[in-house]
């Protein structure tokens, strides 16, 4: 089952990286989000990994292949007209 981490992708865009066990190494350390007790931010599902970032990465910031996502439409309503 794979797990979602917060990672700045190559063209310097959070994206949510989907791992699974034992790929988390393949990636640079430096590009994952780490919390303030140092351990790398991790989400069990997509859709708690995007609230998160809608809710903690400026909009212009995220990649975009979360904006066009019909599923999480609800996590864009403040960011919407």
């Amino acid at each position: 089952m794979p797990v979602y981490y917060p990672f700045i992708s190559c063209k310097n865009k959070v994206k949510l990286l989907e791992l699974y066990p034992g790929d988390y190494y393949e990636y640079s350390s430096e590009r994952f989000k780490y919390d303030e007790d140092g351990r790398v931010i991790v989400f069990s599902s997509e859709e708690e990994g995007i609230k998160w970032l809608v809710e903690n990465i400026k909009p212009d910031k995220i990649d975009p292949e979360y904006n066009d996502s019909s599923n999480n439409s609800h996590l864009w309503e403040e960011f919407m007209k």
